[in-house]
């Protein structure tokens, strides 16, 4: 049995599964601080609790951001409400507030860190908030029939990107099981246009954050199952490509993302046995892979491409830090994230926008709750 994924989590939340969420709420409410210090007893670092049980909250996926700009405050998902909204944090004082009123719940969401703004997705729409004001306004509306994947922004917050599928009613393949469109969306409401269309199941629309005319995505349906995963697109349609080229069948790719500052893209992968983390630049050149010396259920970078995160896995509990020495990628724990067991979330760990900050999940606790940690110990 695997872990279960966020979508996963997100359609047990969608399912009405909140009897026990009794906290009153309300758009705009503050909440005491649950956070909690800890030092981790194998590492030595300093982990914070942010969140408490009985309620079920999770950062926001990992290639989406969390955190504010400075690392004031960082958004996340909760089920202390009747259903999913959005919480932000204040990280000096722990003290958090409700962002969504949703009308069937708020998902897929991710923080554009310079104009304090977050997208999210609710009851078929792409909606804009201001984290200032709590200002919210409906940007997109998802044809009937699709469902809308994970939200892309831009640096500068001027752009959405992301997907939307349908089932085919008879798939034309093994891989050929789904309807999908890349969109990108204005964020100030004047328009969208579509990227591009194909019957292959998409996901990970992943906008560059330096150059919004340039989209990476994914075919997705299991990295084994998939020929080839990586893609690259330009925002008018033009120059599709191949990113990655999967040479033979044994490879499987996956948890892309973009690293330096847009000019390469990370992925985790494996061949025959073999994990490794890889990097390559966005034409293509310069592919260069590391083995892994400890598995991880996912990989990101920060921005600037410094450092390397991978969130562990049942056999190697630990989030940890990934140092590419020679042909290697060498993990440093910087905490563990508590015994995993079949049945348990993914963690889905990533950073801060300057690095300087890691934010995951574990239900270690039995519910699941968000976590930080430094990625340099104070001591250093």
């Amino acid at each position: 049995m695997a872990l279960i994924s966020r979508a996963g989590f997100l359609k047990v939340l969608g399912a009405g599964a909140l009897a026990a969420a009794t906290e009153p709420s309300g758009k705009g409410r503050w909440f005491p601080s649950e956070m909690r210090k800890h030092k981790d007893e194998e590492t030595g670092r300093e982990v914070w609790q942010l969140t408490s049980s009985p309620y079920d909250s999770v950062n926001l996926y990992f290639t989406a951001q969390s955190f504010t700009r400075g690392n004031q405050g960082l958004v996340f998902m909760s089920t202390r409400a009747r259903k999913t909204e959005l919480y932000y944090m204040e990280l000096k004082s722990g003290r958090f507030q409700q962002l969504t009123d949703a009308e069937r719940g708020a998902y897929h969401a991710c923080v554009c860190p310079g104009p304090g703004t977050v997208a999210y997705i609710d009851n078929g729409a792409i909606w804009w908030l201001k984290l200032q004001t709590l200002e919210t306004r409906k940007i997109f509306t998802i044809p009937e029939g699709y469902t809308p994947d994970l939200l892309s922004i831009d640096g500068s917050g001027k752009y959405v990107a992301f997907a939307y599928t349908r089932r085919l009613e008879k798939a034309l393949g093994p891989d050929q099981t789904h309807h999908s469109v890349i969109v990108r969306v204005s964020t100030d409401g004047s328009g969208h246009q579509k990227v591009h269309e194909e019957d292959y199941w998409i996901s990970h629309v992943l906008i560059n954050p330096t150059d919004p005319d340039t989209i990476l995505f994914c075919h997705e349906g299991g990295w084994q199952v998939v020929a080839q995963r990586l893609w690259i697109v330009q925002a008018d349609g033009a120059g599709l490509r191949k990113i990655r080229v999967e040479e033979t069948p044994e490879v499987a790719i996956g948890h892309e993302h973009w690293t330096s500052h847009g000019a390469e893209v990370g992925y985790h992968g494996s061949y025959k046995g073999r994990h490794f983390l890889g990097r390559v630049n966005k034409d293509g050149s310069n592919q260069r892979e590391y083995t892994m010396t400890a598995p991880s259920g996912h990989s990101s970078a920060t921005e600037d491409g410094r450092l390397v995160l991978g969130d562990g896995s049942i056999e190697f509990p630990y989030i940890s830090l990934y140092h590419f020495k020679h042909q290697a990628a060498v993990a440093e724990p910087l905490c563990t994230r508590g015994k995993i067991k079949p049945g348990d979330i993914h963690a889905h760990a990533n950073f801060s926008s300057d690095g300087d900050f890691v934010v995951f999940a574990s239900a270690s606790e039995g519910h699941s709750n968000v976590y930080v940690v430094r990625t340099r110990d104070r001591r250093e």
